[in-house]
């Protein structure tokens, strides 16, 4: 567990499959999560709520997560951690000028799923395999949080390139090759 006792923490996130990911992940270390899908919507709930940390993307439809922080901010100091794509440094030094405690770019296990592949071309690995060695435990939810990493790696790899590597080997796992 990532603290001694459970977390009630709000979860301000628009990109579903994400969010689900980072949900399960904390909802599997004991604490209570709580999605808001928009900055309007997160601010309401983060305000008429306590929260022991607020986790807040920047990229937020109807209010984005900078002016959320900052309003956040102005009412409570519920520790509040910036999770978004935006890895320029003015874009952290930005965030916690307004008052966030820290920054953290997505993706999170991206580097350490891409790793695994890599190190294992033409090799089909299972789903229960990709979860043990990139997320480091015995997974007991669902092994769609798998699905959903690899489906943002293809959007970063073969869609960007136009080029097929991941490809899913039905009922088994995924497996990383050329499109021969």
């Amino acid at each position: 567990m990532i603290a001694d006792t459970p977390l009630t923490i709000l979860l301000i996130e628009d990109d579903r499959a994400i969010a689900k990911v980072i949900a399960l992940e904390l909802e599997h270390q004991g604490h209570s999560v709580r999605l808001a899908w928009d900055g309007s919507v997160g601010l309401d709930i983060a305000s008429k709520n306590e929260w022991d940390v607020i986790l807040l993307d920047i990229m937020l439809p109807f209010l984005n997560g900078y002016d959320v922080c900052k309003q956040i901010r102005a009412l409570k100091n519920t520790p509040i951690l910036l999770l978004t794509a935006k890895d320029e440094v003015q874009d952290k030094v930005f965030g916690l000028d307004l008052g966030a405690d820290d920054y953290l770019t997505k993706p999170f296990a991206m580097d350490e799923l891409l790793t695994l592949f890599m190190e294992h071309p033409n090799h089909v690995l299972s789903r229960e395999l990709i979860l043990e060695n990139v997320w480091g435990f015995d997974y007991y939810g669902e092994t769609n949080v798998v699905d959903v990493y690899v489906r943002f790696l293809r959007g970063k790899i073969d869609e960007r390139f136009q080029v097929h590597y991941l490809h899913t080997v039905r009922g088994v796992g995924y497996v990383l090759r050329s499109e021969d």
